[in-house]
């Protein structure tokens, strides 16, 4: 694309960024729509899973992301809402 971002097809013939779907292949589940996938070298057509980071779309208070378990703020791991 013009913005030099990749896109591929996924699994349900959608097209997605192809940072993304390297993520979710990666995690082995797909990734909630809040969350993003960034490039740490910034060079948008380098998708290897070490160049890839996962952040937060804006708008999504830090606030929310407490653990569920023992209410600490911390380390997490993202799951998609049917885990």
């Amino acid at each position: 694309s013009g913005s030099g971002y990749e896109y591929v097809y996924n699994k349900d013939g959608k097209v997605v960024l192809k940072a993304r779907a390297v993520m979710e292949e990666h995690l082995g589940h797909p990734l909630p729509k809040y969350v993003t996938v960034g490039y740490r070298n910034g060079d948008r057509t380098d998708c290897s899973i070490e160049n890839l980071f996962l952040g937060l779309r804006a708008g999504i208070p830090l606030d929310n992301l407490i653990c569920r378990e023992c209410g600490t703020h911390g380390n997490f791991e993202i799951r998609s809402q049917e885990s």
